[in-house]
């Protein structure tokens, strides 16, 4: 059995899977969870979980409108089965990026007759420095991306079936695809998958089906998403107009309480930045894009794929470089049919550049990893920096010793067919990911792993019975989430608490301004107070009437007893 999973003809598909397994899943678990975002996609599961209400999405116990509640409600699954961890906060995303990358996958096996494009395409995907970042971390874009990839995925299969009931089947599939994408994000869920088709169905001339494919399709997302969306509203009357209005309307055309407006080109480098070390392959690609290959049906699908939502996501004011996450399945795709291409018509240029690029990017490494190297043992002797790790922490060094391993094959990688280059180049960075991660040290992280600083400070001044809980907005979801406690008081700006804090009374006593906080710090209690914060008390020290007991700092988390 053995023989015959790495045989010749398995081997590249085998060499996927484990690369996958290797970097997406086996360190889910092995670095500090970030702030604000991982905190917060934790900490609404968690209050759903202990709660056991999975309709309406809160934080700290407040109202929390910004997203539907499939994304919570799937960390919410993975924590019952996996525990309150990091490893099952990351998995859902990690997962996303699997199923993405299987339907880009079988999309390309099932349409190209080349068997190299499919698994050239999937490493390239995997690859992708943006992918990777996102898959790792506990945010929904990786979860909207595997909607949206399985949504525009499914509807080629439907154009391109041969009968009437599998054209059905697949359109169903759309439906319930897109109504899972809405559960996770809202509108996108019908916009995105729209500039792609539409445009690619009047390229084909085949405009008729416009008006034939939704309705299906919008029937089964109604079916999928439907339920959902009544119970939210039986619950929380406001929250569509909220999501609507704010969500969507506003922050396309405006900016946000956090967010100012970013221009059309924002996407342009964090699209060039995000493809690599995978997107060098651009560099023998662009040899393949000539117009036959957009003569084909499968390469204009995948051309409207990767261009138009970049497009859509650009004309929106408020931006995030996670936004254009669903752009990348379709541009590897592109970029492994050109990379092809250019050596099905120029063999000799296409390796020659390639060689040329995996042997820059070779010295690159190796230097690298030799300069950190000395950098790492020069650190250890020099008594006034502060120490980055255990005396026995082998992985920085591990990671080094396999950035240099990675480097040198690909420098000597031109001795090698085509095929083996490509492999080195793919799957070779894998074990400096896996021993890179564990080689984070905490002090490189600094307030943003706000939850070793805070169990820091706490070592010192420990929670008592009755404490009341101060913190800022910088803390709120990094100590509700330790302490598993929602009766936070926030103290200064609300932040992402603005809405529910501004539009609902029974929220008064649980945020005061900054300039009211000798209020509640004058009002009797049996308690003391324990305020959190990410506040830099050398720069801007605490007012002298808050008569603070204790102050403990560690890891730019401050911790004050009244």
């Amino acid at each position: 059995m053995l023989l015959k999973i790495f045989d010749s003809r398995r081997l590249p598909v085998t060499l996927l899977i484990l690369f996958y397994l290797a970097t997406y899943i086996l360190p889910l678990g092995s670095r500090q969870m970030i702030r604000p975002d991982e905190f917060r996609y934790a900490e609404i599961p968690r209050e759903m979980l202990a709660s056991g209400n999975w309709i309406t999405p809160k934080l700290v116990d407040v109202r929390y409108f910004e997203k539907p509640a499939l994304g919570y409600q799937l960390t919410a699954l993975s924590f019952k089965y996996f525990g309150e961890n990091a490893f099952a906060l990351r998995l859902p995303s990690a997962l996303a990026v699997g199923i993405t990358a299987l339907l880009l996958f079988r999309l390309l096996k099932t349409n190209s007759s080349d068997p190299r494009l499919p698994v050239l395409a999937t490493g390239i995907y995997l690859l992708c420095g943006l992918v990777y970042g996102v898959g790792t971390f506990a945010v929904l874009d990786s979860q909207l991306t595997a909607a949206l990839t399985l949504t525009i995925g499914f509807f080629y299969f439907a154009w391109s079936a041969r009968t009437r009931l599998a054209t059905a089947a697949w359109l169903a599939a759309v439906g319930a695809a897109t109504g899972a994408a809405f559960l996770l994000k809202g509108l996108l869920a019908f916009a995105v998958p729209t500039v792609v088709i539409v445009p690619f169905l009047l390229w084909q001339k085949e405009w008729k089906k416009i008006f034939v494919y939704p309705w299906l399709p919008f029937a089964a997302a109604l079916l999928v998403a439907l339920p959902w969306a009544l119970a939210i509203h039986h619950q929380e009357p406001d929250f569509w107009r909220y999501f609507i209005e704010e969500e969507h309307f506003n922050r396309f055309t405006g900016n946000t309480y956090d967010r100012d407006p970013e221009p059309f080109w924002y996407f342009i480098p964090v699209l060039l930045g995000g493809m690599l070390p995978a997107g060098l392959y651009c560099t023998a690609a662009w040899m393949g894009w000539k117009r036959e290959l957009f003569r084909r049906p499968l390469y204009r699908f995948l051309l409207c794929w990767a261009v138009l939502p970049f497009l859509l996501f650009s004309a929106s004011s408020c931006k995030l470089g996670t936004y254009i996450l669903p752009c990348f399945p379709p541009l590897a795709a592109l970029i492994a049919a050109g990379t092809l291409e250019a050596f099905r018509l120029r063999p000799g240029s296409a390796r020659k550049i390639l060689d040329i690029t995996f042997k820059s990017l070779g010295l690159l490494l190796a230097a690298l990893a030799v300069i950190a190297t000395v950098g790492l043992i020069v650190w250890r002797f020099i008594p006034a920096l502060p120490e980055l790790y255990g005396k026995w922490n082998l992985f920085p060094y591990l990671t080094l010793l396999a950035l240099l391993a990675w480097g040198v094959a690909l420098i000597r990688s031109r001795r090698w067919t085509a095929p083996v280059q490509s492999a080195v180049f793919l799957f070779g960075m894998a074990p400096a990911i896996v021993f890179g991660l564990n080689a984070v040290p905490d002090i490189a992280l600094g307030d943003k792993a706000t939850a070793v600083g805070i169990r820091q400070c706490l070592e010192e001044i420990p929670v008592r019975r009755g404490d009341i809980i101060l913190v800022d907005r910088g803390t709120l979801q990094a100590t509700a989430w330790l302490l598993k406690r929602t009766d936070l008081v926030l103290i200064g700006k609300p932040g992402e608490l603005q809405y529910g804090l501004n539009n609902y009374p029974e929220y008064a006593s649980r945020w005061y301004k900054e300039e009211e906080t000798d209020k509640l710090l004058a009002a009797s209690h049996p308690g003391s107070r324990l305020f959190i914060t990410l506040r830099n008390l050398k720069k801007k020290p605490l007012p002298p009437d808050w008569a603070a007991e204790q102050v403990v700092t560690r890891n730019g988390i401050s911790v004050i007893r009244f």
